[in-house]
């Protein structure tokens, strides 16, 4: 990991007192590991409408892991209309990477806000 990347993924870590909440990310992982084919079930018959928006150069949540949930339980689900948006050049913090693609994204929605 380059210096530059480490200094910002501290400051991830530093914003709000973040680094005072790191046990909680810890246990989330905890749970995602029990609870994760129990979770994506439920969005795979959720009615609720679902948009993945994934950035391709993320080396935290590899781009095989959208696939996945996109293939195995969103995009041939019956149950509420669901979108993949795959961004090529984005990290895992696509929101910050890249704010007005996602901005755009957001708008185009067909039952999202118009923002």
């Amino acid at each position: 990991l380059p210096v530059a990347d480490a200094e910002e993924l501290a400051t991830v870590f530093a914003f709000q007192r973040g680094t005072h909440i790191l046990h909680d990310t810890i246990q989330y992982l905890m749970e995602r590991h029990e609870f994760e084919n129990q979770w994506l079930a439920v969005l795979g018959r959720s009615s609720v409408p679902a948009t993945v928006v994934w950035g391709m150069q993320d080396g935290v949540a590899v781009p095989d892991v959208a696939d996945y949930v996109w293939s195995n339980y969103l995009e041939n689900r019956t149950s509420a209309p669901a979108m993949y948006h795959r961004v090529a050049d984005a990290n895992h913090y696509i929101q910050t990477d890249h704010p007005q693609v996602v901005a755009e994204l957001v708008n185009k929605i067909p039952w999202g806000p118009q923002l």
